[in-house]
């Protein structure tokens, strides 16, 4: 006699030391089928298909008795074996089984998932993040501190309202005229952007905050043309839900842009970016099977990765006076790639996991509006703005695992869950350009419509024309 498992084998072991006759009976009561049988022992309708999928490695790895297991590997997986076993042979497998499917949630490493999620879905992601302020740079330029407003100043059309108050400071060298805005502009900004990602049956939530800040420099070529290039430090840290770790890391992102007006109204914007990313990630896992034995231990490792992104869009600025109104359109594709790696520690439960590759292409559409008050210190921008993003890709993926302990390394899939296609993001700005070339930035962007996503993001910037 042997247990039966899900992929048909059979194997004629003793597992964990109890009888094979308390088993027997299981088997057969639910027939011939294979997948019956193992479902009996260790697939409630509470697992998901991550879990199912370990807990039939497990039972593999318990019935196999390789000698080549490791000691505490062997140890973990016969106690959890026991366990469901002892469940079935109760009074009430339901109750009694309850220990066993919770160890199961603990073990399942989706904590690894944050890493794809972070990038593509909570829309601050490492490079998602760079895209975002450099493209707030961009909308700053387009509102009233850069192209736009250099024409509008230069005919005339604001010089009692908005302009006339800085007179000729607008000038660093206090000329005035045609040349009275600077071609250079140095620019730095700081970020702080925190949520949650709510738990669901198929992965663990967890709470994120992140900071960071972005430098750069731009240069207005010509009237119609301005590039730049900038540097991003990014640090995201994560908490899971039941005290199950965190993930920390640290980014690193240089990208080129450009915007270049086709018309006085009509602009093309285009980023590239790329960045290397360190993480360091813990997976605590504690719990404890009546009668087998109590576990508290963590399992860490120091994956790499890089991730790189391409955005180019389009908008038009329609100015009265004052007022901006500009609807725009882009398209971003980002990528991230996370090496394999294998964790540390873990009391047998460490694992392997293949490397990782997430892509995402999002078009957006959005409109903002702006208008600037001049004021006898400077001029200030409030802008709103709404953006609709369509997400054609970032599917649902299968990340390739396997317990260090067994040395058949038989793999079971980590599964995200597939994007929501659909959802919408609200921004709210305020701008100001002071004598000398000085200008700063405060603003607030909110995710909308995103399922089992929150989103908060605050950013302050400041810029200097040379």
């Amino acid at each position: 006699m042997g247990i039966v498992t899900r992929n048909g084998r059979l194997r004629s072991a003793t597992p964990f030391g109890i009888s094979l006759a308390r088993i027997a009976p299981v088997l057969c009561a639910v027939g011939s089928s294979p997948l019956m049988a193992a479902s009996t022992l260790f697939s409630p309708a509470t697992l998901n298909e991550t879990q199912t999928g370990m807990s039939d490695v497990i039972l593999e790895a318990c019935s196999e008795r390789n000698p080549l297991l490791s000691v505490d590997f062997r140890d973990r997986c016969d106690a959890v074996v026991g366990a469901a076993v002892s469940a079935l042979d109760s009074q009430n497998p339901s109750a009694s089984f309850q220990p066993v499917e919770n160890v199961l949630q603990i073990v399942s490493p989706e904590q690894i998932l944050h890493q794809g999620t972070a990038a593509t879905r909570v829309t601050a992601g490492q490079v998602a993040l760079v895209d975002s302020t450099i493209g707030a740079r961009l909308a700053t330029l387009h509102a009233g501190l850069g192209l736009a407003s250099l024409q509008t100043y230069r005919n005339g059309s604001l010089p009692d309202r908005a302009y006339a108050g800085l007179g000729n400071s607008f000038s660093t060298g206090g000329a005035a005229g045609d040349d009275s805005f600077s071609p250079l502009s140095v620019w730095i900004d700081g970020n702080y952007h925190f949520g949650d990602v709510d738990s669901t049956f198929d992965q663990k939530g967890f709470q994120f905050k992140n900071f960071g800040f972005t430098g750069g420099a731009d240069y207005r070529f010509t009237d119609n043309f301005v590039a730049g290039l900038a540097f991003t430090y990014a640090r995201v840290n994560a908490n899971f839900d039941r005290s199950a770790g965190g993930t920390d890391s640290d980014a690193y992102t240089g990208s080129i842009y450009g915007s270049f007006y086709l018309t006085e109204g009509f602009h093309i914007d285009a980023i590239g970016s790329f960045g290397g990313i360190d993480y360091e990630t813990t997976r605590n896992i504690s719990y404890t099977l009546p009668g087998f034995e109590t576990i508290n231990t963590q399992a860490v490792a120091n994956p790499g990765g890089s991730q790189y992104s391409f955005s180019i869009g389009g908008g038009y600025d329609y100015s009265i006076g004052g007022l901006t109104l500009a609807p725009y359109a882009r398209t971003e594709y980002i990528g991230l790639d996370v090496d394999s790696y294998r964790e540390r520690q873990g009391n047998g439960w460490g694992m392997r996991f293949d490397e990782q590759h997430v892509q995402s292409l999002i078009s957006t559409v959005g409109s903002q509006i702006s208008y600037a008050f001049g004021l006898p210190w400077g001029v200030v921008t409030p802008q709103l703005r709404g953006e609709w993003h369509h997400q054609f890709k970032d599917d649902k993926r299968t990340i390739g695992a396997s317990f260090l302990g067994d040395p058949a390394a038989q793999q079971f899939a980590v599964v995200t869950q597939g994007p929501d296609r659909d959802y919408y993001t609200f921004g709210a700005e305020v701008s100001g350009v002071f004598s000398h070339g000085i200008s700063a930035f405060l603003a607030y962007d909110l995710l909308l419509g995103y399922r089992d996503v929150e989103s908060h993001k605050f950013t302050l910037g400041t810029r200097l024309e040379f």
